[in-house]
């Protein structure tokens, strides 16, 4: 199916990082106008000599796991724009844009039955182009930040690009691409009462794309996980809890947890009584930085994080003989399946190894991974899922 959509004269408005952070009293917004433009913003965070401006937990914030471009679009959408355009100004990803002829593409992927289809048709809404998008919309401006990318704060001035507009002619093509399942066992609860609640364990079975023609194994990320899971549902199967366990290894997790969005959207099991989700994501490698340590992370939301960290620490007794992080502002609240039980305000975390070198490449080996650190974050999994299954009462964590 296809439509087209066109727009004429769109203003440009430039609001540098797009950051709104009252208690910095940093306002990327003030006096300006975002209703009906297109905003054009940078990647990354604020700095000055190299160095970050806003102080850490802010800094942070916005540089986690999937970067500040969600918090940043979802902010900018919010005050009215049509779309926005984000410079990446390290160039290592983004768009070519050509002044004559430019071509952008979007891709928004949902499961069949969902909320987000009838919106499939709207304008795409996000773009990540290079640097050299900026000399061509801030010729001559000089609070152009190409100008000195070394101290960007000397070329920092959110404004409304006047005089330049946008003309935008819009292809939008529907189409059903594939059918993919999600893998879902169940080990009853022994309780009479409490078997009618659940905890469900899970971590996704897809990766992505190959990538020039070489192939992503993807086996941290997430084969790893999802052995994890196998070996934590063949454990609890031989020793079952009071509660419900549900194991699932979800479909399409990369395309945007569309395999866990749908398992609750579907009613198999009542949102209600789901008490906890443990999702395991990438349990085989250790992040950059942490190589000495083997460290690996426990990312949630800041809410669950004071709470869980006792909870999680009382259990991991022996049980890890490397440091499990858990109040990481670097990361919260991630990206990952557990984030669609979290907005349904269900209490949900992630294992994490972090941030390496062949994430999301054709370097994702079986030879690289870390087994005796899966094993020992399985084992760690599978206690906390014990514990929460056999509880009277399953904590908020708040």
């Amino acid at each position: 199916q296809g439509s087209n959509l066109n727009h004429e004269n769109l203003q440009l408005v430039y609001v540098g990082y797009g950051i709104e952070d009252p208690g910095q009293k940093w306002n990327d917004f003030k006096d300006l106008d975002l209703t009906g433009k297109i905003v054009v913003c940078l990647s990354g965070t604020p700095r000055k000599n190299g160095e970050p401006v806003l102080p850490k937990e802010v800094n942070d914030r916005y540089n986690g796991r999937r970067g500040n471009s969600m918090k940043v679009f979802s902010g900018i959408m919010s005050k009215g724009a049509v779309a926005v355009i984000m410079v990446d100004l390290d160039g290592s990803s983004g768009q070519d844009f050509d002044q004559a002829n430019s071509t952008f593409t979007a891709e928004r992927t949902v499961y069949k039955g969902s909320q987000r289809a009838g919106r499939m048709g709207s304008f795409p809404t996000t773009y990540m182009v290079k640097p050299a998008f900026l000399d061509l919309v801030m010729a001559g401006n000089k609070n152009n930040p190409n100008l000195n990318p070394d101290n960007v704060l000397k070329n920092y001035k959110p404004q409304a690009l006047e005089g330049i507009t946008l003309n935008s002619k819009v292809e939008i093509l529907t189409e059903d691409v594939l059918l993919s399942n999600n893998v879902i066992g169940v080990v009853p609860g022994t309780d009479p009462v409490l078997k009618d609640e659940y905890i469900v364990v899970g971590g996704h079975l897809d990766h992505v794309r190959a990538q020039q023609g070489k192939v992503c194994n993807g086996a941290d990320d997430n084969a790893s996980g999802s052995a994890g899971v196998m070996e934590i549902a063949e454990a609890v199967a031989l020793n079952p809890c009071k509660r419900t366990v549900i194991f699932a290894t979800w479909s399409g997790e990369e395309m945007g947890l569309l395999g866990s969005a749908y398992f609750l959207e579907s009613g198999l099991f009542p949102k209600e009584k789901i008490k906890f989700n443990i999702n395991l994501d990438m349990i085989g490698r250790t992040g950059k930085g942490n190589e000495e340590t083997r460290a690996h992370y426990v990312v949630t939301d800041k809410k669950y994080v004071q709470e869980l960290k006792t909870f999680i620490n009382d259990l991991n007794k022996g049980v890890t003989d490397f440091p499990i992080l858990i109040d990481d502002d670097e990361h919260s609240p991630g990206g990952s399946d557990h984030m669609t039980f979290i907005q349904k305000g269900i209490p949900a975390f992630f294992f994490f190894s972090g941030i390496h070198a062949d994430l999301h490449n054709p370097g994702d080996d079986p030879e690289k991974i870390d087994y005796p650190k899966a094993a020992a974050v399985s084992k760690l999994g599978y206690l906390i899922a014990l514990k929460l299954g056999n509880m009277d009462v399953v904590p908020t964590f708040q």
